[in-house]
């Protein structure tokens, strides 16, 4: 399944906000609602207005190795694009069958 427009971030990222908007390169996103938010495990995807955004494929957890080098796109306190590596040091297991909740 494919959702143009998709972005995935932290809740805590968004959870205060009055206004959501995404920059992607030179451009800034609207935000037009949320695919799934999962307050518990930090998570939400946001629904921007836009189309064949370029994308980041997500490994397969069955193949992921405990001592694995992992790799973290984000923008901590305003440094924009940092890329941060380091070690899969555990795997958990996050079960949902929450449906979107309104933010």
């Amino acid at each position: 399944m494919r959702y143009d427009g998709a972005i995935v971030t932290n809740y805590h990222v968004i959870s205060n906000a009055k206004g959501i908007a995404v920059k992607a390169g030179e451009k800034v996103l609207e935000v037009e609602g949320f695919i799934y938010i999962d307050k518990e495990n930090d998570l939400v995807i946001l629904k921007a207005k836009a189309k064949n955004l370029p994308f980041v494929k997500i490994g397969d957890i069955n193949k992921a190795n405990i001592g694995e080098k992992v790799y973290v796109i984000s923008s901590p306190q305003g440094l924009e694009n940092t890329i941060s590596d380091g070690m899969l040091s555990g795997i958990r297991d996050i079960t949902s069958d929450k449906k979107c909740e309104s933010a």
